[in-house]
């Protein structure tokens, strides 16, 4: 089975045939809303909108999609289970 699989933290796309017997592990992404509140040193702080629990996130973690974040704006945002910094998505126009 030929697949084409996407990186959710970058992008990338790549091609994979995978055979009829090979098993592959359940990707989980968790995705929710949140607020970016606030820029601290190096870090974007952001608020998850049902929980109110606030995030720190590195610039790092966050790329490109950083230059175009606006305070109180509110991008999406995925993230998996052994990751606790989540990976924004473009922020949602207003």
């Amino acid at each position: 089975m030929r697949t084409k699989l996407k990186n959710v933290r970058t992008g990338a796309v790549i091609e994979r045939t995978y055979r009829a017997d090979e098993k592959l592990e359940q990707a989980i992404i968790d995705k929710r809303e949140m607020q970016f509140l606030y820029r601290d040193g190096t870090d974007y702080v952001f608020m998850d909108n049902t929980t109110y629990e606030q995030l720190p996130v590195t610039a790092g973690s966050l790329g490109d999609a950083a230059k175009y974040l606006k305070e109180g704006t509110a991008p999406s945002s995925r993230s998996t289970p052994t990751r606790s910094s989540a990976s924004i998505c473009r922020p949602r126009s207003s």
